[in-house]
């Protein structure tokens, strides 16, 4: 995972592209724009690129395979099904090689490594302070770019600074890591669906190698201390982890719903900075990295281009549907819970089927 960081020079200073944000999105757009003979620069304002580990990462494979990143060194887990419960009830779907748990920092590396490899420029420890005519500014200095890509994020700097509307339904989560655990099934994830200790979203039990990945989300922001008390409390929770004491322990805003716009002429929003996530469960990287792919073909081709009408052609209706899902699912009350999840395949399966494959993720 070799990323280099690249002296800021005056040679520097032009670019096609100016992306802004050097996450695992932004870095597969600077790869996917390298690739098709643009000279692309990614500015990430930390040190080093990506999420530093903050994250579920549990990813389906397919998704994975579909954005062709090498990340196989960084799989610490692989998970072939999931145990959904509500209060009462409770239904297992197993489906073979359905996704992988990963070390997101480890993945965000390989993933800016392959931009740097495909000719990307990556400079990191910059932060973009403003924007000018054609131009990012970092500072006193300017990078003069065609085309500039917002990937930082769903509280994007870029989003707020260029007067894209703004993204108003979020789900807050928090995770804590445990680095023992006792899973009784390495390969199976705990979902709990209750619209009364977790509204508007789902807690979970991930296994992660010898450790586990525990969380919550809901959208009363307000009540999030006292459900976080509550659930890390429960018998589920302290049978998986004893007395292990968490190690990383942070909470996470993430979008329920796509921008109403990300493209304003020669400025692009991709990834969480576009609300490009699954409502249902949170993943991002997949359709964040393929929307990516997308931006880079449209803008390949040369102008006029229509990021917008291209990415929403493909994905909009998937994630459409994600939210409608998302939707139902919260205004369901827990008897109704009951009877879905007791549904067996007919109920919450039929609903991974027709949703694809299975990656909660925290953002």
């Amino acid at each position: 995972m070799g990323y280099s960081n690249v002296v800021y020079n005056r040679f520097m200073k032009k670019a096609d592209a100016v992306i802004i944000g050097g996450g695992a999105v932004g870095c597969v757009t600077g790869k996917e724009l390298a690739r098709r003979g643009l000279q692309a620069v990614i500015l990430e304002e930390h040190a080093v690129p990506g999420k530093g580990g903050k994250c579920t990462g549990l990813v389906s494979t397919r998704g994975l395979e579909m954005l062709g990143i090498d990340y196989g060194k960084a799989v610490v887990g692989k998970i072939s099904g999931a145990r959904i419960r509500s209060p009462n009830s409770s239904f297992e779907v197993r489906r073979k090689n359905a996704a992988v748990v990963l070390d997101r920092q480890a993945f965000d590396e390989e993933c800016a490594a392959e931009a740097v490899d495909a000719g990307a420029v990556l400079k990191t420890g910059t932060r973009a302070s403003g924007f000018s005519a054609g131009g990012v500014l970092v500072g006193k200095n300017r990078f003069s770019s065609r085309f500039i890509v917002g990937a930082d994020g769903v509280q994007s700097f870029t989003a707020r600074s260029l007067g894209f509307p703004p993204i108003n339904d979020f789900v807050l989560c928090c995770e804590k890591e445990f680095a023992r655990a006792k899973i009784s099934d390495p390969g199976l994830v705990e979902v709990f669906l209750d619209n009364k200790k977790f509204p508007g979203f789902f807690a979970w039990i991930v296994p992660a190698g010898d450790g586990a990945r525990i969380g919550f989300g809901t959208t009363d922001f307000n009540a999030a201390r006292m459900i976080e008390k509550q659930f890390f409390g429960t018998k589920e929770v302290k049978g998986a982890v004893g007395d292990s004491g968490a190690g990383k322990n942070y909470w996470a805003v993430i979008p329920l719903h796509s921008r109403r716009q990300t493209q304003k002429g020669d400025v692009m929003l991709v990834g969480d900075a576009a609300g490009q996530v699954k409502a249902t469960t949170g993943g991002g990287i997949v359709f964040g990295g393929l929307c990516a792919e997308i931006l880079a073909e449209t803008v390949g081709k040369g102008a006029p281009f229509d990021y917008e009408t291209a990415w929403r052609r493909k994905f909009g209706g998937t994630l459409a549907l994600h939210s409608v899902a998302r939707m139902l699912l919260d205004t369901m009350p827990n008897p109704v819970l009951d009877l879905f999840v007791g549904a067996g395949r007919f109920g919450p399966a039929k609903l991974l089927e027709r949703l694809g494959d299975m990656d909660f993720i925290l953002r």
